[in-house]
């Protein structure tokens, strides 16, 4: 349990990452899993469709610890449109499907699986991939993670579910741009590592450090 007066410290960095390297960050993380013994893989999926949620409930790698059709969250007041070529956007990206889930991979497992389970049968990326080596996932994530979908959410909506997890949980989070599908020339990769991990940013070679960000809050 994370304690909800400490401190937040962490840093966010951006890496601009090229096409040959789309399975390394896969290879770092299982092999930091294999190196750290009672670590636990977990990813925090946005934008999927119900199509990825059945693969992920229907296989024996994976546990699926929540999963909800979160499209209802991007609806707008009528009010706030400009325009009937606005309203037609919104009711467009309502329509799209924008299903979230926190599932964790079941361990061992192999770079080639995770990759696997993290790309969707879009090709686009599931989310962020969060390492933690805490016994269990506390019911208070699962409510702060909802609450990160919709047209409406601020700054201080994201931060009671960044404080849970980079608060003392988890060890490191990598995610690739939701943007970006698979086989793309290049990506955007993010990865959050907190002021109390062992992780080294110096480790991660992969893609060119654009930027880096310490909070603290």
């Amino acid at each position: 349990m994370v304690d909800t007066n400490s401190s937040i410290d962490y840093w966010y960095y951006e890496l601009y990452s090229l096409l040959e390297s789309v399975t390394t960050p896969f290879c770092y993380i299982v092999n930091y899993i294999n190196e750290h013994p009672g670590t636990r893989c977990f990813i925090f999926a946005q934008n999927c469709k119900k199509g990825d949620i059945d693969a992920w409930l229907n296989d024996e790698r994976v546990k699926v610890y929540w999963w909800e059709d979160m499209t209802k969250t991007h609806a707008n007041n009528p009010e706030d449109f400009d325009g009937l070529s606005d309203f037609i956007e919104a009711l467009n990206e309502l329509i799209e499907p924008d299903f979230g889930a926190i599932i964790e991979i079941l361990l061992p497992i192999a770079s080639e699986e995770l990759f696997s389970l993290y790309y969707l049968a879009d090709n686009y990326p599931a989310g962020e991939v969060v390492i933690t080596n805490s016994d269990g996932l506390d019911f208070q994530i699962i409510r702060q993670f909802q609450a990160t979908f919709g047209n409406q959410v601020d700054r201080e909506n994201v931060r009671p579910f960044l404080k849970s997890l980079y608060g003392g949980w988890a060890l490191f989070g990598y995610g690739a741009s939701g943007e970006m599908r698979l086989g793309s020339d290049f990506r955007w990769d993010y990865i959050t590592i907190p002021s109390y991990s062992d992780v080294d940013i110096s480790s991660i070679d992969w893609g060119k450090q654009q930027s880096s960000r310490h909070v603290t809050f």
